[in-house]
């Protein structure tokens, strides 16, 4: 075999090589195996994931070769659900965000599983809700968060809560503030959350 052959059967080779080995594209497939919603924002879109389901997104991806093998992109995620948070180790606290990496040609498993507690209202009532007051308790002592909502009728909102262990038990009480000052009480001792729990208040019209 002359050179000029053997150089043509290795160009060949070559472009084989090239078309055949070529990727482009990774997915995320993200999977919510809490028993509640979970919420993800990516590129400006948000994404409800129903309990125990799955999301998965493609993403475009410079094209793998022989010649280029490190392709792979970040991708800045929003990531909350009514009972689940990130938590970052290195801070030390809980988070709404953080990145993933794309691979060309690889599918990027997430998992959110449970690690939180939640309260979550939904106004069934004709009139605003203005405040709702969130109290964490335990035998001993009493933690308050209130927050200004201005929620209309037909509206719902959510705070993950601090959920309950074998050696600590939390009990929660949420009181409701109409925009005429009207307060309604939800819970007491017999509500306490662990993760994963969720406690619904469905707001009905005072009497």
């Amino acid at each position: 075999m002359n050179k000029t052959v053997y150089g043509i059967l290795l160009m060949l080779i070559l472009v084989s090589l090239v078309l055949t080995g070529c990727e482009t594209g990774g997915k995320l497939k993200i999977h919510n195996r809490t028993s509640h919603l979970l919420f993800a924002g990516i590129h400006g879109e948000l994404y409800t994931i129903g309990a125990d389901s799955t999301l998965t997104l493609k993403f475009a991806t410079p094209t793998e070769s022989i010649f280029n093998p490190d392709t792979s992109i970040e991708v800045d995620m929003y990531l909350s659900g009514e009972t689940f948070q990130i938590f970052d180790e290195y801070l030390g606290t809980f988070v709404d965000s953080t990145f993933v990496v794309i691979n060309t040609g690889e599918t990027t498993k997430v998992f959110a599983d449970a690690n939180r507690a939640c309260v979550k209202v939904v106004n069934q009532s004709q009139r605003w809700i203005k405040k709702i007051i969130v109290q964490r308790n335990t035998v001993s002592t009493s933690i308050t968060n209130s927050y200004d909502v201005y929620m209309a009728p037909g509206d719902s909102w959510f705070r993950q809560q601090i959920p309950s262990t074998p050696s600590q038990s939390y009990f929660y009480v949420v009181q409701i503030q109409f925009e005429n000052d009207d307060m309604v009480t939800y819970g007491g001792m017999d509500n306490v959350l662990y993760s994963d729990d969720l406690f619904l208040v469905n707001v009905q019209e005072p009497e």
